[in-house]
């Protein structure tokens, strides 16, 4: 377990991982699906990170950066 949780508003899918958040959007539902998923996915980690002695503090959503915007030193 990373972190004692108090007061937590919902069951931690994997005691490995402290907290999972999501990118804001514009609409409650898909960010609630983003949750979701990066919860589900904490959980079928959660025996991998168990094996290995695994242990992170947040589990985050991250922003797409397209190929294009990546500037290459060539």
């Amino acid at each position: 377990m990373v972190h004692l949780r108090i007061n937590e508003r919902e069951p931690n899918p994997n005691p490995y991982v402290n907290f999972i958040a999501a990118l804001p959007m514009n609409d409650p539902t898909v960010e609630e699906a983003a949750r979701q998923l990066l919860r589900a996915l904490a959980a079928q980690v959660k025996p991998i990170m168990k094996a290995y002695g695994f242990a992170v503090n947040s589990l985050e959503e991250v922003q797409f950066i397209s190929s294009d915007m990546i500037i290459s030193s060539d």
